[in-house]
């Protein structure tokens, strides 16, 4: 019996039903049952798990640091989001195959990185010198998150594609 089936009220159901997809699986398998309202709403529940994450704070967005007279947005969105003493430096570009997130931490350090956009999650590791590389991303809305064996930074929701 699982836990799943173990609970009494519909809240305790969902909970316990969208506990056991984001921890038992990690992922989420097109051939089950599960309407997608539920499978989407678990990608969110993964944000909430982390609720206890130190917050970056975004520094600087080229989207909205362009010159007056510029004539059009650049093929290359740069962010850098800060949190006590860690800087994330990333780039936002389009290969034609989907969005691609490159990165970097100032000091570097070795981190696991993970961006949720909409339905999906998507994961790195970055290297000695703190670089990392995700690819093949839909357009949307991104949630990210640096873990480090001590902390977790939760990178605020940034678009990938056009606003």
């Amino acid at each position: 019996m699982t836990e799943f089936e173990r609970t009494n009220s519909g809240d305790e159901q969902l909970l316990a039903l969208l506990r056991t997809i984001t921890t038992e699986t990690g992922t989420i398998d097109p051939a089950d049952s599960v309407p997608s309202h539920v499978s989407l709403g678990s990608i969110w529940v993964h944000d909430w798990h982390r609720a206890e994450a130190e917050l970056a704070v975004i520094e600087s967005d080229s989207d909205f640091d362009q010159l007056v007279g510029v004539r059009g947005p650049s093929a290359v969105r740069d962010l850098v989001f800060v949190a006590d003493g860690v800087e994330c430096e990333i780039d936002v570009t389009n290969d034609g195959a989907g969005y691609v997130v490159a990165g970097r931490l100032v000091p570097s350090d070795e981190v696991g990185v993970t961006l949720c956009i909409g339905g999906m999650i998507a994961s790195a590791r970055s290297d000695e010198f703190g670089r990392f590389r995700i690819e093949g991303l839909p357009h949307g809305t991104a949630i990210g998150f640096l873990e480090t064996e001590t902390r977790t930074i939760r990178i605020p929701p940034f678009v990938l594609g056009q606003n």
